[in-house]
């Protein structure tokens, strides 16, 4: 049997980057479409892409995924870790969170919004209806380069130059998989090449 990383690199399609695409990004521009949706597996650079574009364009700029850590902090904050909640807290934070993540889809503020929860399929039809930003750096190169800068900031890099790449071939990689073929199906789409 083939251990996850060799099969994974076997198949070119996945070491090599699929192409960062952008979708009605003049539609965002204009202000037709009030949010835009930056979407990649972990390290491909969707926070440093978020920011960036905020600033420029002059919005706000969330993280969806700080979202997470700032509800468990509020409602459960003598739990240091996810694995220490028990079921029903795990599912009332999950509620909490999915609740969040709704609000900021449907709302009217004008913003750049980025984060890996936004491909889980519970917020997939909010989330066609928004101008994006699909990143192509490939789960491998993302996990390793994820991992690089992780080591920088001290933390345990090359642990995570292993984690991440599974991680992202395992549990995001799917995801961002399943919505390049959603967005591939909506009808009249601006979707271009995006140069990062």
């Amino acid at each position: 049997m083939i251990d996850i990383i060799t099969q994974y690199i076997l198949n070119e399609g996945y070491v090599l980057s699929d192409k960062t695409i952008s979708v009605d990004l003049s539609k965002f521009q204009s202000g037709i479409k009030k949010k835009l949706l930056v979407f990649g597996v972990s390290g491909s650079g969707k926070t440093t892409l978020g920011e960036k574009l905020a600033k420029q364009m002059k919005v706000k700029w969330y993280s969806i995924d700080s979202f997470w850590w700032r509800l468990k902090q509020e409602h459960f904050p003598n739990r240091s870790k996810y694995n220490e909640m028990t079921p029903e807290e795990r599912k009332q934070l999950d509620s909490l969170f999915d609740k969040r993540v709704h609000e900021v889809l449907t709302n009217n503020e004008r913003c750049i919004i980025e984060g890996i929860n936004l491909m889980e399929p519970q917020f997939r039809k909010l989330v066609l209806k928004h101008a994006l930003i699909v990143l192509g750096l490939s789960s491998l190169r993302a996990g390793i380069r994820g991992g690089i800068r992780n080591k920088k900031r001290g933390d345990d890099g090359w642990w995570d130059m292993i984690a991440y790449p599974l991680y992202n071939m395992k549990n995001i990689e799917p995801h961002l998989k399943s919505l390049r073929k959603d967005i591939e199906r909506m009808p009249g789409a601006e979707i271009k090449e995006y140069e990062v």
